[in-house]
């Protein structure tokens, strides 16, 4: 079984799933030998986690999408210009050039419009409940992070917060909000969280057992 390999003065070895592949965590000193029969002995594990696996973002293999915690079908036509209409199902017309990345690439930057406006209402929310100073933000697009808050206060959320719900959403911009306050994950930065949005355990949990089996 393939996998990466990464070596530390931790004490034992350690799987981990990461990005649709396998990473290993083991000693200096353990033997490749032993790595690979741990891993052997894992497999069952690793084979249910790496099916279990879904990438973020568009699937153009089955033409559907998660939109702000709603499935969406998709279906693509094509015409002259480029459309794009949200219902029950996305019907999108391009033109019969543009290639696969290319119709992707335009999705996002419309999903990263609605998005925007999704966050900045919740940022409105939440500065002015923090008494703090809006923050500027970027939307960007991240491989593990929901979002990120810099040194200078400055803000960092990901492109594909889009697949999530609205309350999701606004847990994750008063996250970023609540570190300009408290910069660790401290008792003083939860009290924060809790104060101004209570229910978020469980937001957290509705969107977790959203995409626990998709």
């Amino acid at each position: 079984m393939n996998y990466k390999l990464k070596r530390s003065k931790r004490k034992t070895i350690a799987l981990l799933i990461r990005d649709g592949e396998l990473l290993v965590r083991a000693p200096f000193l353990v033997p490749k030998s032993k790595i690979d029969q741990f891993v052997m002995q894992k497999e069952s594990w690793i084979l249910e986690k790496l099916q279990a696996y879904r990438k973020p973002g568009i699937d153009f293999e089955n033409l559907t999408v998660y939109l702000f915690g709603v499935k969406k079908n998709i279906q693509i036509k094509t015409g002259t210009s480029w459309s794009f209409h949200l219902g029950d199902t996305l019907l999108i017309t391009a033109r019969s050039n543009m290639t696969q990345a290319g119709i992707e690439k335009r999705m996002e930057e419309y999903f990263k419009e609605m998005l925007d406006g999704v966050i900045r209402e919740s940022l409105e929310k939440y500065t002015l409940a923090l008494k703090i100073e809006e923050p500027n933000y970027i939307i960007r697009n991240y491989k593990r992070i929901h979002g990120r808050c810099l040194s200078n206060n400055e803000l960092a959320f990901n492109t594909k917060l889009y697949e999530h719900s609205p309350e999701f959403i606004d847990y994750v911009v008063l996250h970023e909000c609540a570190h300009i306050l408290e910069f660790n994950h401290s008792a003083k930065f939860y009290k924060i969280i809790e104060e101004n949005l209570s229910n978020y355990k469980e937001i957290i949990a509705k969107d977790k057992e959203l995409f626990k089996s998709v």
